[in-house]
This record gives C-alpha cells, sequence and structure tokens, in this order.
C-alpha cells in the first residue's frame, strides 16, 4: 500500500523540480519514508502494549487516512504563479 501512495509523491515532486535537482529530491523522499518506516514500528510497540491488537490496527488505518487526506489537500493547494522551484536558475557545475 505504500508503494501506491507513493507513486502520485514521485511524480509530484518530479513536476515541482528542476532536473538537475531530482536524484537529490528523491533521496530525500526516500530517506523521510525510511524514517517513517522507523518510526511506525516504534510506535506500533508501544501501542500493542496498551491496546489489543485489533484497535492498533484501526488506530493506524485512521492516521493513515489522515496523512492521505491532509497530503491531497496539500497538493490541491492554490496554483502556484509564476515559475516552478528552480526554474531560470542554472545547474549546478
Amino acid at each position: 500500500m505504500g508503494g501506491a501512495l507513493a507513486g502520485p509523491g514521485w511524480v509530484s515532486l518530479r513536476d515541482r523540480l528542476p532536473e538537475h535537482a531530482h536524484a537529490a529530491g528523491y533521496s530525500m523522499m526516500y530517506a523521510v519514508q525510511g524514517a517513517g518506516y522507523s518510526l511506525t514500528a516504534s510506535l506500533s510497540a508501544l501501542v500493542l502494549r496498551v491496546a489489543d491488537a485489533s484497535t492498533a490496527i484501526l488506530g493506524g488505518v485512521v492516521v493513515a487516512v489522515v496523512i492521505t487526506a491532509v497530503s491531497a489537500l496539500a497538493e490541491r493547494g492554490p496554483a502556484r504563479v509564476g515559475r516552478p522551484l528552480g526554474a531560470g536558475q542554472d545547474a549546478p557545475v
């Protein structure tokens, strides 16, 4: 499921960054996803100490839906006026 949700993020990143910054942008996105997986595993262990498995799963689903909704709203935000990020800048040497 994570891969299905990450796909649009990769496309959005590609559209917003200049070509010379794609590799760094993808690396940052990959690193943040890894940190998210680590945080999720740690929080899951803590939740399972105080709640049963079905409650923990339901909580995880709720958190995933909220994060997806917030991300979708952020992507639909007001249209940017002017040049995209990095437009008109020379590529680093």
